[in-house]
This record gives C-alpha cells, structure tokens and sequence, in this order.
C-alpha cells in the first residue's frame, strides 16, 4: 500500500475518492454518519504513479494526473480510461475543473498550465509565465479567469478568454503550492440598500 496522497469528497454523496502514490485511485462508501470509512466500492490501478485528481462536477468521472505528464479521464460506472490527446512533459501537479465541467486546467514541473477541452480531451492552449515548476492553479466562477502558482515563488493571474497573463505578483520566499478564488461578492441591486 503506497502513500495517500489526495481526498476528495463526492457532493451530495457518501462517497470518497482516495488516490496513493503507486497509482491506485479508489472509490469508497462512507459511513453516512460522517465518522469513519466503510467499504471499498472499486478499485483501479494506473501504470504511473498518480500527482493530482479531481471529480467531474456530475460525480460520473475523475481527471487524474500523472507523473509521467499524462492527464486521463476514469468513467466511474464503466471504469473505462481515456487519456487526453497531449501531455506535459513533465508530472501534473494539480488539476482543476471549472464549474460547468467544460474546461479543466494543469500545472506541471514543466513550468507550464494546459487548459483543456474535457468533453474531447484536446489541448485548447498552454499557459506560460512560471519559470519553475507550476505547482497549482485555480478557476473562478465564470470561468473568465484562472490563478496559478508557482515554484518560481509567483502566482500568475491569467485571462481564460483570450489566454493571456493578466498580471504576475511575486514576493514569496518558497513555491506558492495552493491558490484559490474567492466567493463572488452579491450583486448589487439597483434601488436597495
């Protein structure tokens, strides 16, 4: 048995999904109190070492990244595999879906971000701007906008509908291993206060 190396929860599930670092991905019933594990539902077993996954927003399918650079979509019902067109040519650090399940995003050891058409699993672009290691990356709401960061000790924002950095703040004295967005603050209602 290898390492865990990631958890995530199904929504609206009693559902877990657990990945090690000898490239076992497994799905798991969880006691519906909350408190403990129960049975392990399935099992699949990858050929190279798993870095980063992450559950489709319907809960049918996960995106896993491997290290050997590869990003596979895993059908949970038929357990069928299918990887995507292209790789990174190094690990996939991290992945990220946006909210309507269209686009997922990757940051690699080879210093850049793909951004991926999920539905035909073809590269749309690469995102480049780190100059060490992308280590993490994250979509907002609209899916107008993606953050990354970096070993390089940066994080990128990134402009999704035209593909371009918008701005690159540096400053940390490490790699910047985690990034996020926000809630949207409430609209304003014209009239109310």
């Amino acid at each position: 048995d290898g390492e865990i190396i990631a958890v995530e929860f199904f929504e609206r599930e009693q559902r877990a999904l657990t990945a090690d670092n000898t490239g076992v991905i497994k799905l798991w019933d969880a006691d519906p109190r909350g408190e403990t594990f129960g049975t392990e539902v399935l099992s699949y077993q990858f050929k190279e070492p798993i870095k980063s996954f992450r559950i489709m927003p319907d809960g049918q399918s996960v995106l896993v990244g491997l290290v050997d650079g590869t990003i596979n979509r895993w059908d949970i019902d038929s357990e069928d595999i299918t990887p995507f067109e292209e790789s990174h040519d190094a690990q996939v650090n991290a992945i990220e879906i946006s909210d309507d399940g269209e686009i997922a995003l990757s940051a690699s050891d080879d210093d850049r971000v793909g951004v991926w058409d999920i539905e035909t699993g073809t590269l749309l672009t690469w995102l480049e701007g780190h100059t060490n290691n992308a280590l993490s990356v994250a979509i907002n709401e609209d899916a107008t906008e993606a953050l990354s960061g970096g070993q390089d000790n940066s994080f990128i924002v990134w402009n999704l509908e035209t593909y371009t950095q918008k701005y690159i703040i540096q400053g940390h004295e490490s790699g910047v291993s985690d990034v996020a967005f926000g809630p949207k603050p409430p609209s304003s209602t014209p009239g109310k206060h």
